[in-house]
């Protein structure tokens, strides 16, 4: 029995730690060609104005998230604070499609944030397909 608890600790921290090392060595091999002096020089010739318009984009893109965060949440009638539907839309739409799957994976992240304040795992389930909806959407409109 005790074999078995070790594991069960020593596993999920052994399996992370084999997907970073993959991960670097996939990301290690990517940027073998590039030099950062020319990343640097890339950077360097794009001008102020479109930074500025690149960062108000990103604000206005989170803002739109975490809205449509909010009104999923009211509209499953959940528990969550619009806070932390703020909290579970900026982490769980980004990781989740860095991760891919992003239905299934933020909705891991939502379950652990709304999970917090006892949302039930089918509101949690719920929300999570309202946050996914409009994606197949707009890609099937185009």
């Amino acid at each position: 029995m005790a074999t078995g608890n070790r594991l069960q600790r020593i596993l999920p921290a052994v399996v992370a730690l084999a997907i970073i090392v993959l991960a670097a060595n996939g990301l290690t091999r990517m940027l073998r060609g590039l030099r950062l002096s020319a990343v640097l020089a890339e950077f360097h010739a794009i001008p102020a104005a479109r930074w500025g318009l690149a960062a108000l984009l990103v604000v206005v893109l989170y803002a739109a998230l975490a809205s449509y965060e909010v009104i999923a949440i009211r509209l499953v009638g959940g528990p969550v604070s619009r806070r932390r539907a703020v909290l579970g839309a900026l982490l769980a739409v980004p990781i989740g499609h860095v991760i891919g799957w992003g239905a299934v994976s933020g909705g891991a992240i939502r379950y652990r944030i709304y999970n917090a304040v006892r949302m039930r795992s089918l509101d949690v389930g719920k929300i999570a397909l309202l946050a996914a909806m409009p994606y197949p959407i707009g890609v099937n409109e185009m």
